[in-house]
């Protein structure tokens, strides 16, 4: 039966492995319909936009149309207006003509009664002329002499004289009148000229008039084609929009599927590699079976032949048995003394260990008291380790070192953006590989069984395949091992380009950390350029002058300090007041007793200091104080960032001392030198 189930297991784990693939696979189509919709979801937003732009431009063109049409039946109808005239011209210019028709015929029958006039006129004057003539031939003889005579013959001067003036006038109308007829006859000739034009125009502009109204009527046909195909496109646009919306939603759903084709085909997988695994413990339970169904047909037989043997051995074994009671209280006896025993022991352990710490605590006073002997003896002797406050032995250059590490160390942060606490995760990330990671998350055993096939799938580029290729070709052994802790081992190997994605962040934070360090370490090398010189300016190299470098006046024993190889310059403003005193004690105590004081003297470097030349109240010029090398042991903690606005952007450094420390630093003090302000 064993042999079957792990058959049957074996079976069920073929069909899973299968399954599984056949998982991957159709999680593999998913991925690509899923690729596949979101092209087709950009390509129906295309088309979407393509289509909302045309039914923008039809929109507008529909307006455009309108529009149009509307200019187009205003001109119709002035078209018609300007028709109307013409035709009103017309007949105007038509009944003009006829009336000059008739006036030139009137002005002809005036001028032939203006001729007949005339002749009358010459007639009447020719018989006026006749009696006038004979009038005058008759009183001729009685010129000057008879008044009647003389009467009559200026009345008949006269008479001629009236007879040819009335000639005179009725020749001219006649002329006039001729004149006028003549005009007239033209005028009517050039009116019948006009007529035939006049509705000729007429007849041309009741043909623009057809023609706009045709133009009117097209000109709506058009914008009503127009708003159709607007709306259309309108219509089209909003279905583009349908569409696009669809789309999207089709991609999305397609990526979800896409997703859960992929959960389902990594859960077939490890069904699958589950199944093969049980598969593998089914068979070797039936291997183990089958061996233990031939040893117990074996022991059965044999059981047999030591039946009766058993039976004798009974016996022994109830004598045996009383012994064995004897034997036991003895043991409890025994087991009573052990425990006790072992209480003893533990106790002395206790002391041991509290030997063995005042065995180290003895060492290391005898250390100290060492390393104390070597420094009297030898002043040039530095403590391994950075001496620490309080004016404990230690070695200045060394404190100048750590000095210049925690500015820089600040620096590089600050440039960085990281924290104290940050930077000590980061560091700690940046230092783990993969191993560390599979160890620290529940995938030890892969470690403990691959650790070199694993290391070798660091350089591939889908490491959680490689890996889970390497736990699907292990043999049996390995797989029983594996098999109840795959669940953990599934979630840490998934894990792995997250762990990856973050020590990579984490290392490169930390690089930029660690040149920001480097730099800003080269950049306070300045204050180191300050050792190695004797007090008062000396040059690298040569030991300080005795008569030169001297203690404060204010030391209490004001001897010559013997040479030394390096001193460590500070510069300080002082308050003008101050000066004098300063020279010739240092700092002025009573200045920290002032109100408003915060009981701090402070010194720095001398860009620092120089910020203070004749601001206010402060002198126009520095102290440098050139301090034994121990300042920087004693002062550590002093030490502070005044700014950023060092030499590349590295810090600047001040020292904030205690008015209560003063004695201390004067002690210190190994020269003071003016420095004026130039």
């Amino acid at each position: 039966r064993a042999r079957a189930a792990a058959t049957e297991a074996t079976a069920h784990a073929s069909r899973a492995n299968a399954a599984a693939t056949k998982a991957e696979a159709g999680a593999s189509a998913a991925n690509a319909a899923a690729n596949k919709a979101r092209s087709e979801a950009a390509a129906t937003h295309s088309a979407a936009l393509r289509a909302n732009s045309k039914a923008a431009e039809a929109t507008a063109q529909e307006g455009r149309a309108g529009m149009a049409a509307h200019e187009a039946v205003r001109l119709a109808g002035l078209a018609a207006i300007r028709a109307n005239q013409s035709l009103q011209a017309a007949h105007r210019t038509r009944d003009e003509a006829d009336g000059a028709t008739r006036e030139a015929a009137m002005a002809q029958l005036q001028a032939a009664v203006a001729v007949q006039a005339s002749a009358s006129a010459r007639s009447a004057a020719a018989g006026i002329a006749d009696p006038a003539n004979t009038a005058i031939t008759l009183t001729a003889p009685f010129s000057g002499t008879d008044v009647g005579a003389d009467l009559t013959a200026e009345v008949t001067e006269a008479a001629l004289a009236t007879g040819q003036a009335e000639v005179a006038k009725a020749e001219a109308r006649a002329v006039e009148a001729v004149k006028a007829a003549d005009a007239a006859k033209a005028a009517a000739d050039r009116a019948n000229a006009q007529v035939a034009p006049a509705f000729k125009a007429a007849e041309q502009a009741a043909r623009s008039t057809v023609d706009a109204a045709r133009s009117s009527a097209a000109a709506l046909k058009s914008a009503a084609q127009a708003a159709e195909d607007g709306a259309k496109a309108r219509s089209a646009a909003a279905r583009a929009d349908q569409a696009d919306a669809q789309a999207g939603a089709d991609s999305a759903l397609a990526q979800q599927a896409a997703e859960q084709a992929f959960a389902d085909a990594t859960a077939a997988r490890t069904a699958a590699t589950q199944a093969e695994a049980e598969a593998v413990r089914a068979r070797t339970a039936a291997t183990q079976a089958e061996n233990a169904a031939t040893a117990a047909s074996s022991a059965a037989t044999l059981a047999e032949r030591e039946a009766a043997t058993a039976q004798g051995a009974a016996t022994q074994a109830e004598q045996d048995a009383a012994d064995a009671d004897k034997l036991a209280e003895s043991a409890e006896s025994h087991a009573k003394s052990a425990e006790e025993a072992a209480k003893n022991a533990n106790t002395h352990a206790e002391e041991a260990g509290k030997a063995a710490e005042r065995a180290e605590e003895a060492e290391r006073e005898r250390q100290r008291k060492d390393l104390a002997e070597a420094a009297k003896k030898n002043p040039k002797y530095t403590d391994p380790q950075p001496g620490g406050g309080g004016g404990e032995p230690g070695s200045g250059a060394e404190a100048l070192d750590a000095l210049i590490l925690r500015m820089a160390t600040e620096y590089a942060l600050e440039q960085v953006g990281l924290s104290k606490e940050e930077l000590a995760l980061v560091q700690s990330l940046s230092g783990q590989d993969l191993l560390d990671y599979l160890k620290d998350n529940g995938a030890e055993i892969l470690v403990e069984l691959f650790a070199g096939d694993i290391k070798e799938c660091i350089d591939d580029p889908d490491i959680g395949i490689c890996i889970w290729a390497i736990v699907q070709n292990a043999g049996p052994v390995k797989l029983l091992k594996i098999g109840s802790k795959l669940p953990r081992i599934s979630k840490a190997v998934w894990g792995i380009k997250g762990f990856l994605e973050k020590v990579d962040k984490a290392r490169k934070r930390f690089d930029a950390f660690t040149d920001k360090l480097e730099g800003a370490k080269e950049k306070l090398d300045r204050l180191r350029a300050f050792c190695d010189r004797g007090s008062g300016g000396g040059k690298p190299g040569r030991q300080s002058n005795p008569a030169v470098v001297q203690r404060s006046a204010a030391a209490a024993d004001a001897k010559p300090k013997p040479d030394t190889d390096c001193t460590f310059p500070i510069f300080r403003t002082p308050k003008t007041v101050d000066v004098a005193y300063e020279k010739l004690h240092g700092p002025n105590p009573a200045r920290g007793a002032e109100e408003g004081s915060n009981g701090k003297v402070y010194f720095g470097e001398q860009s620092v200091a120089a910020e203070y030349w004749g601001r206010g109240t402060y002198a126009s010029g520095m102290y440098r104080y050139d301090m034994d090398m121990k300042f920087l042991v004693q002062f550590a903690k002093a030490a502070q960032r005044y700014d950023w606005k060092g030499p590349n952007g590295s810090p600047r450094i001040e020292w904030e001392i205690d008015y209560s420390r003063l004695d201390e630093f004067n002690a210190l003090t190994v020269h003071r030198t003016w420095i004026p302000k130039l």
